[in-house]
């Protein structure tokens, strides 16, 4: 799980490959595109924050590269020890499965 405080601005999007984007644009419009393509396997919820939490048995690569007016702060409630900001602006990490008890 990851979760941001605030997320902002115009981004695009990766998801496992790291090549091509998913989509691009504004935050709001990408992460609805988001959670609609991976519904049932990946949970994204947007207003102004941002939690995503995997549902799905395989972990997800996640990429964010900001395009303009981009803006983010972490939730330092929710820790995911793969969150990398790097030196470009741009944000990965990975979203593991959730643990079924």
């Amino acid at each position: 799980m990851i979760a941001f405080s605030h997320l902002a601005g115009h981004w695009e999007l990766y998801v496992n490959d790291m090549d091509n984007p998913f989509a691009s644009g504004n935050i709001g419009a990408i992460l609805g595109q988001f959670s609609l393509a991976y519904v049932g396997r990946i949970l994204a919820d947007f207003d102004g924050y941002v939690n995503m939490q995997n549902i799905d048995d395989v972990a997800y690569r996640i990429k964010f590269v900001p395009i303009s007016d981009a803006f983010y702060t972490l939730n330092p409630d929710v820790v995911n020890s793969s969150f990398i900001e790097h030196e470009d602006g741009s944000l990965t990490f990975c979203l593991n499965p959730t643990p079924t008890t």
